[in-house]
């Protein structure tokens, strides 16, 4: 069994949307390949989702040839997963995502032990950052409303996790150090989402509101 797994791709290592695209779905892709991927634990009414999404570019505006990604072994909850952007002169970026399993019939999160995952997975690690869960910060400033439509949703009929992208992609600077995205609601069809902002030092957070509930934080570094 291959623990990673490696595509061709043609990615401008500045095209953020499309890059998140690339790892989810090479994820989905790889846990399919291990047997722990989407078509199958949807049969026992779990679904996988992430909470937490980081990448770093250590090399802007550079056409990316490769995507390498695997998985680390799964925590009580969490199961993180790392990825690697690179063409023959190096990494250009590097991302790790923390997926969960979710429950569709109970509408809980469950353990990883949920499912069986294979054995020797490896701990080969892409950054230094654990991903530790961002806090909304104070005195934030609102920029503007967002109303979600279909072409946002996913196959759980909420926010898919890279389209949460589209809602601050105008905020974004150009040559960020990192982002990390934090989802802590779900987004649903015709919610209005309140999206704010605030600068902290060398940080941009932008926060996404429902109904006065936070349904992601975002901190860029630049």
């Amino acid at each position: 069994m291959n623990l990673k797994m490696k595509r061709m791709v043609n990615i401008n290592s500045s095209d953020l949307y499309n890059l998140c695209y690339e790892l989810a779905d090479l994820a989905g892709e790889h846990a399919e390949l291990l047997g722990v991927g989407q078509k199958l634990i949807e049969k026992d009414g779990l679904t996988w989702m992430v909470s937490s999404n980081r990448v770093e570019i250590d090399k802007h505006n550079s056409m990316g040839t490769f995507i390498t990604t695997w998985p680390h072994e799964a925590q009580r909850i969490e199961c993180p997963r790392d990825y690697l952007l690179s063409n023959d002169e190096g990494v250009l970026a590097r991302g790790r995502a923390k997926w969960f399993i979710y429950d569709m019939i109970n509408k809980k999160i469950v353990r990883s032990s949920a499912v069986s995952f294979p054995e020797g997975l490896l701990e080969d690690s892409v950054m230094e950052s654990n991903l530790d869960r961002l806090k909304e910060p104070l005195d934030l400033e609102y920029l503007y409303d967002y109303k979600i439509d279909e072409k946002f949703l996913d196959h759980n009929n909420h926010v898919n996790n890279v389209k949460y992208l589209w809602l601050f992609e105008e905020l974004m600077p150009k040559n960020y150090k990192y982002i990390q995205i934090d989802y802590k609601s779900q987004a649903l069809l015709n919610d209005i989402v309140k999206i704010y902002k605030k600068e902290i030092e060398n940080k941009l957070i932008i926060v996404g509101k429902v109904n006065d509930h936070v349904s992601f934080i975002t901190e860029i570094g630049v």
